[in-house]
């Protein structure tokens, strides 16, 4: 009976080695379950290593030259992809700033709509927890009217996405970021006093960042612990930087460090959001937000730089 239950199709920027998204990818699977998800994921070792789960997973769909010659010509690629077509009975986009920054961002996730609705012709598809960005142009604006179009629900994960899309005339619903709400949900308690300071950037950490956080882990005698959501943060490291530097590949190692952080000062997303639901009274900007989604989440909670 279970080998023909049919399943919830989860799709986001998964396997791409940044932590942010796979704690997304973790939240919908606590939603949804392992065991009724089909994850889509371009490296399905790495997303279900991370999130300590095992799910069945499903080969991205092409949306540039090189990945769609791939798929036309790997019987094995496409094969992957069209198997599952009598096996999906809805499609969820989980979350996270897929329209966001980039018009190449736009672009992609409208050539993952039309995927999805003509592959799986007749499912209701779902928008979670969506993070958008005004669009800049015209073409941002035609992709994301396109990509939302006929869709069976959306709902946004801050007030200005929610805005953006009123003025398109896209309704949503208003929801916090997936990864937050399900651990405030949880009401996450820290089960010791914390004990090092957790650092992380997008880019190069300038002079002047660099000697506030030095001056700060000083005077409260912490252990500065460098925490990269991806491999390419770890090239924003200060030469003089003699602490450690981690990149969690478990769910659960990343939570012990924000468990045992007193301070944390980020500048990824959701670096922000952990150090927010692990250190509340302790998260720091550490400089001028990158992104309308930081800036938006930092203002709502608070959150100063540092």
């Amino acid at each position: 009976m279970l080998l023909h239950m049919k399943k919830t199709l989860l799709i986001g920027n998964f396997g791409d080695n940044n932590l942010g998204d796979e704690l997304i990818l973790d939240s919908a699977l606590e939603f949804y379950g392992a065991d009724r998800s089909v994850v889509m994921t371009n490296d399905s070792n790495f997303s279900q290593q991370f999130c300590e789960k095992e799910f069945e997973t499903i080969n991205p769909f092409p949306t540039g030259f090189r990945s769609f010659f791939k798929f036309l010509f790997s019987k094995k690629y496409r094969k992957s992809i069209f198997d599952k077509q009598g096996n999906i009975e809805k499609i969820v986009f989980v979350g996270g700033g897929l329209f966001a920054i980039k018009t190449k961002a736009y672009f992609i996730w409208w050539i993952m709509s039309l995927w999805t609705k003509n592959l799986f012709k007749g499912q209701p598809v779902y928008w979670e927890y969506q993070g958008v960005d005004v669009p800049k142009n015209f073409l941002e604006k035609f992709f994301l009217k396109s990509a939302l179009k006929n869709a069976k629900n959306i709902s946004v994960r801050d007030q200005n996405s929610f805005e953006v899309l009123k003025k398109l005339g896209i309704e949503s619903e208003i929801k916090e970021d997936r990864v937050f709400e399900e651990l405030k949900s949880k009401k996450v308690e820290k089960l010791r006093k914390g004990k090092v300071f957790l650092l992380n950037a997008i880019k190069e950490i300038d002079e002047d960042s660099w000697i506030a956080v030095q001056e700060l882990a000083v005077k409260e005698k912490l252990e500065v612990i460098f925490v990269a959501f991806t491999p390419k943060d770890k090239k924003t490291i200060p030469i003089d930087f003699a602490g450690k530097i981690v990149f969690p590949t478990t769910k659960n190692e990343l939570m012990n460090l924000f468990d045992n952080a007193k301070i944390v000062v980020g500048e990824r997303f959701h670096s922000l959001v952990l150090g927010q639901i692990f250190c509340e009274e302790n998260t720091f900007l550490l400089r001028k937000p990158y992104s309308e989604k930081v800036k938006t989440f930092c203002e709502e909670y608070g959150i100063e730089i540092l």
